[in-house]
């Protein structure tokens, strides 16, 4: 490399590392300087404040009635539209202060306002996030100002600000001990903000829904199935589901679950062959013969369900726990006990093996293996103590399978 750029100088290594972190330095220039182009509104900000700087308020006033033309048509009405309403009405501020204006200055309350929407929509997705990782870590974040900003909400509900008006539904269904209203408030939002929010956020605003869901079910709350699968349902057809290009392997994997615990068989059928080509080539393999295996187990075709889950290749965590599921459930309703308890203890060893499972989830599958233990030995005793088990508030995987099972046992 010396040589073809310095074909007449002797090496010199000190001069070549000099070279090459300067042509560091210039690399990370340009990446940072097409982030800020690419950041809507900053760019046009620090024109118009240059335009401020230097007096030439013509060109200001042309420059800020385009932007504020373009920005009025934007159909998003997320935090970043109103983290550029405030850098527009800044700048009207900066020529306010060069002017010298001491009276009353719409720009002022304007920067003022917007600001505090910014600052009040993004400190709402921030804590509705926490809120929810502290369900599974056991450092949790702390959560500030999170009683002012309710209160504040509670009084001025910015109705008008749909960033706002659905995180603070998210909000209220999180930390209320009943928010069925506001999760069924959040419903009607999400079909009312349908187009008001970029496709990557529209979907984290569906996966708040579809995680209070999964607690609800996780809790016993069976009637939440529906909602979820409906909501899945939603996330697909809109096309919410889609990332870079491919439908989500989990939210496929999920709708079809939601669908086969509907007994909605056919449904299931249909979705997989039609939607399987959709996803990424690497996922579609394990995907087809995972959620036929699926399929044909929730039917009875118990041999076929195996069939398919042979043909599942365990190159992720999460397919391979549920894989491992699946084949206790097989051999337990196919009456396979010795080949059950085999699988039981190789789950068990699993579990306690992966360090990157949380305690957390480590807990719901260690009581769902108590639970399958506790249903296998089928005497009255241990039937009674596993619907004890169900019935408690301990997180348990598989919940209302392992009560279906319960139930057809004693009968």
């Amino acid at each position: 490399m010396f040589k073809k750029l310095f074909p007449n100088e002797k090496y010199n290594e000190k001069k070549l590392n000099h070279l090459m972190n300067y042509l560091l330095k210039k690399a990370e220039q340009f990446i940072g300087l097409k982030k800020y182009e690419a950041t809507k509104g900053l760019e046009d900000y620090h024109i118009m404040s240059a335009f401020v700087e230097r007096n030439l308020e013509k060109h200001y006033d042309f420059f800020f009635k385009k932007e504020e033309k373009a920005l009025e048509k934007s159909q998003f009405r997320n935090s970043d539209f109103y983290f550029q309403k405030y850098l527009l009405a800044d700048t009207g501020l900066q020529l306010s202060f060069k002017k010298k204006i001491r009276k009353f200055d719409q720009s002022l309350q304007d920067t003022s306002d917007f600001f505090d929407l910014y600052y009040i929509s993004n400190k709402l997705i921030y804590t509705c996030e926490m809120i929810n990782r502290n369900r599974i870590l056991s450092k949790p974040y702390e959560t500030k100002l999170f009683d002012e900003i309710k209160s504040y909400l509670s009084k001025h509900p910015h109705e008008d600000v749909p960033i706002i008006h659905m995180y603070y539904q998210i909000l209220m269904f999180l930390t209320t001990e009943d928010g069925t209203s506001y999760f069924n408030k959040f419903k009607e939002l999400l079909y009312t903000y349908r187009n008001a929010f970029p496709q990557d956020e529209i979907r984290d605003i569906l996966a708040q829904g579809l995680n209070y869901c999964i607690r609800k079910l996780n809790r016993g709350e069976a009637n939440y199935l529906a909602e979820a699968f409906n909501l899945y349902c939603i996330g697909i057809e809109n096309g919410w589901q889609i990332i870079n290009g491919y439908l989500s392997p989990w939210a496929f994997k999920n709708a079809i679950k939601a669908g086969l615990m509907l007994e909605k068989y056919e449904w299931a059928e249909e979705f997989i062959e039609v939607n399987t080509k959709k996803l990424e080539p690497k996922f579609r393999q394990n995907a087809l013969h995972f959620n036929l295996a699926d399929l044909y187990y929730s039917t009875k075709q118990f041999d076929k369900a195996h069939e398919h889950l042979n043909m599942v290749e365990y190159t992720d965590m999460y397919i391979t726990i549920d894989s491992k599921k699946l084949l206790m459930k097989i051999y337990l309703e196919s009456d396979e006990i010795d080949l059950l308890y085999s699988a039981i203890a190789a789950f068990k060893q699993f579990i306690n093996r992966h360090k990157v499972i949380t305690a957390n989830i480590k807990e719901q599958y260690k009581n769902y293996i108590s639970a399958l233990n506790l249903l296998v030995k089928g005497d009255s005793k241990s039937l009674i103590s596993c619907s004890s088990l169900l019935e408690s508030t301990k997180p348990i995987a598989e919940r209302n399978w392992l009560k279906r099972m319960v139930a057809n046992r004693q009968k």
